[in-house]
């Protein structure tokens, strides 16, 4: 397997996870495959027919199956991805992208933001923490979503809590308070270290510039705050 040439992985599992997303997952046992995904928040190029679809890896590296989330409805590649069923293969590039720097996070409040199907390269964040917990300080996730129905992980949220892993959802469908409708209109009231926290943003432009202007001006310097690509 050249570095150039994609990968035929087969589909093992499909599901409708929540309103307009499907996760995948994907035999990664191939150990030129499997090797090359090393940082969470990496990707994948997928290349269904003459079509390309960068997609980021929503599992830890180092298991034996990727997982993708796919947002449906928009037509193109990604729907045709998402109608795969198990036993149908797929070409698939080796992981790349330089992900989120986690190594650097270790004993630091880290702050985990995210909008939509954006939670998938830090479900990736989140998987790596669990595997060794009490390497980490602090952990906190903010998640916007339009609703409940469009949260693809629910039944995740309870153990991602009870590893210690603060678990906030905006929902801009129906806000739990007035005014509190996206992810950046709750950061004021988090409390944090400015020197001694980490940030990793996922999602929407308008989100992770409106977030990441509110913790600079609480004293997190642009250094500290990071996204996937």
């Amino acid at each position: 397997m050249t570095p150039d040439k994609p990968f035929e992985v087969t589909v093992l599992q499909r599901a409708c996870s929540a309103v307009d997303l499907v996760s995948l997952q994907l035999d990664a046992s191939d150990p030129a495959l499997n090797d090359s995904f090393q940082v969470p928040g990496q990707f994948v190029v997928l290349t269904p027919g003459d079509q390309r679809l960068f997609v980021a890896l929503a599992s830890a590296p180092g298991a034996p199956v990727f997982e993708l989330l796919l947002k449906t409805g928009g037509g193109g590649a990604a729907d045709q991805v998402a109608s795969m069923s198990p036993g149908e293969r797929l070409a698939v590039s080796a992981a790349q992208g330089r992900g989120f720097p986690l190594h650097a996070s270790r004993g630091r409040h880290l702050l985990l933001l995210a909008a939509g199907s954006g939670i998938a390269p830090l479900r990736a964040v989140i998987q790596s923490i669990r595997l060794t917990r009490g390497d980490f300080g602090p952990v906190s996730l903010v998640w916007g979503l339009k609703s409940m129905a469009h949260c693809p992980y629910e039944g995740e949220l309870a153990e991602w809590r009870e590893a210690g892993i603060d678990t906030t959802l905006v929902y801009s469908a129906t806000p739990a308070s007035p005014g509190l409708r996206h992810v950046q209109d709750i950061l004021d009231t988090i409390p944090l270290v400015a020197e001694q926290t980490d940030v990793m943003l996922c999602g929407m432009k308008p989100m992770v510039e409106a977030a990441k202007a509110k913790l600079h001006a609480r004293g997190i310097p642009p250094s500290a705050m990071h996204t996937n690509f």
